[in-house]
């Protein structure tokens, strides 16, 4: 359970990444950028990482975010494909609310000279 977890959250991790990526580089918005933002992070946030470091970073969260997934619907039995997909979409949608959230909260407060 836990190879299947830490393999979905890179799986996941490295398609989201390089989608973002390829995004970045066609529109000129920073999505990709906004990805492997660590800046909110105590401690770590303050280092200037290179890219591949921070995209480390990234592997390393969705792999958790993997592994908690794989429990959550190794203990949910007997759930159908249509139950797991509308799951990882609510996970997903509440992971980028807060995301969004916080990285907003952390572009007004050095807007603002916090």
């Amino acid at each position: 359970m836990l190879r299947l977890g830490i393999s979905i959250g890179m799986l996941s991790g490295i398609i989201l990444g390089l989608c973002l990526k390829w995004i970045e580089w066609l529109t000129g918005k920073q999505v990709y950028t906004l990805l492997l933002n660590v800046d909110f992070i105590p401690i770590i946030g303050s280092i200037q990482w290179p890219e591949w470091v921070e995209f480390v970073f990234h592997l390393l969260i969705a792999a958790a975010i993997g592994i908690v997934f794989v429990y959550i619907v190794g203990k949910l039995n007997n759930m159908s494909i249509r139950k797991i997909v509308l799951f990882s979409f609510f996970i997903n949608t509440s992971n980028h609310s807060f995301v969004f959230s916080v990285d907003a909260a952390c572009a007004q407060a050095y807007a603002c000279g916090g």
